[in-house]
């Protein structure tokens, strides 16, 4: 006979269970051996061996690393230390191994947004892996942007938290808001926190809107001031890792530039912040967001090339170019024309399905939660597209 407990947990059970099932197939390789060649972790490895050695010797690490760029501080690679609190993330995680661990850390944030989303679980299941393994998850774990991809699997579970608040579950949601904020903040990736912030903005705009037409004074009140102390929370958790990623910025590209070098031409200026070609290259054409319905409408990686037996090559042939030379020809080309430059791994690709079931969600879901929700996607798809969308961007990169 089952117990209440029971009962209510085996939705979920079932839940991590198929989290980690898919997890274990998509990744089969891992479990047998292989190790994915990731070309950042490679480069990070490299660059950072001098330091491990220096630990070898020494039993700390330094405080300064000659191989990573002309020089900096070794605290943005390592630094010694430990915290009294239990290691939170490998909690989570059922210490899988990696790229496991990922997917699964992925599906079991988005699904706890889900359950505060009152979602079916199957439907929970389902939008949890759909979250998890669209392209652009896998896409930037296999080239290395491994603290990234952490940090945008915690993304829902902060949300989550929030929601809890704003629905007058205070205590639950300060919990959850606050531990969660402190994992995604820890993973020391700013600009995804940065996009969860502009996230959590429109959210908490569009409750406010909500709480002054029903005239809720206290619960508004009530509502800011936890989300305020969760933040505070984590942010003082956090502490070391983001003052000293803020003081080292100063030094760095983001904090401006002091000589501008053209050709053979150098000339003393004093900017501040990041260039904004810089910061604009990888822009999303104004048309790219096809991608996220259809598949290759843009092309595949900046580093494919088009085979022997492509219809480029049987076209070039088909205009008198002899083979060996189309071939040639073909074989220099990117199989990826769109705005993203100088390269890109691989287009976004939502799913055909999800996107027409998003679609239709926004339409046919009466809560007012959808508004918030396209509100943040179309904010989201402006600030893709960078300099093709120049008045929007260069007024929120400068603001």
């Amino acid at each position: 006979m089952k117990t209440p407990f029971l009962k209510k947990a085996l939705p979920h059970i079932v839940a991590i269970l198929v989290f980690i099932i898919v997890a274990a197939i998509y990744c089969r390789p891992a479990l047998e051996g292989k190790v994915l060649q990731q070309h950042d972790i490679v480069s990070w490895k490299g660059m950072a061996q001098n330091t491990f050695e220096y630990k070898e010797r020494n039993g700390h690490f330094p405080l300064w690393n000659t191989n990573l760029f002309s020089g900096m501080p070794n605290y943005q690679v390592t630094i010694d230390g430990k915290s009294f609190l239990p290691d939170f993330h490998s909690v989570l995680t059922l210490g899988l191994p990696k790229p496991i661990s990922f997917f699964f850390l992925a599906c079991l944030c988005f699904y706890i947004l889900c359950q505060v989303l009152r979602l079916n679980y199957l439907v929970a299941i389902l939008c949890s892996l759909a979250f998890a393994y669209c392209t652009y998850d896998p896409v930037i774990i296999s080239v290395g942007h491994e603290s990234k991809m952490v940090a945008i699997s915690y993304m829902p579970a902060v949300l989550a938290g929030l929601l809890l608040i704003y629905r007058k579950n205070y205590f639950s949601g300060l919990a959850v808001t606050a531990f969660f904020s402190t994992w995604e903040i820890a993973y020391n990736h700013p600009q995804i926190t940065y996009y969860l912030l502009v996230t959590i903005a429109i959210i908490t705009i569009g409750f406010i809107v909500q709480w002054i037409r029903a005239k809720e004074w206290k619960h508004t009140a009530i509502a800011l001031t936890l989300a305020a102390i969760a933040a505070f929370t984590a942010f003082a958790n956090c502490a070391i890792t983001l003052l000293t990623t803020r003081e080292y910025a100063q030094y760095t590209i983001r904090g401006g530039k002091t000589i501008d070098i053209n050709g053979s031409e150098i000339k003393k200026v004093k900017t501040e912040g990041l260039d904004l070609s810089y910061a604009f290259q990888y822009s999303f054409g104004i048309s790219e967001f096809v991608t996220f319905l259809m598949p290759y409408s843009y092309g595949g990686s900046s580093g494919e090339v088009f085979e022997e037996d492509s219809k480029l090559v049987t076209a070039l042939t088909e205009k008198n170019i002899p083979e060996s030379n189309a071939v040639q020809l073909a074989s220099s080309l990117p199989k990826y024309w769109g705005g993203i430059q100088p390269s890109t791994s691989g287009p976004v690709y939502f799913g055909a399905i999800i996107f027409i079931l998003a679609v239709i969600a926004l339409v046919v879901v009466k809560d007012a939660i959808r508004w918030w929700i396209f509100g943040a996607a179309v904010f989201a798809l402006f600030m893709s597209w960078g300099e093709y969308l120049p008045g929007f961007n260069t007024f929120l990169f400068n603001t």
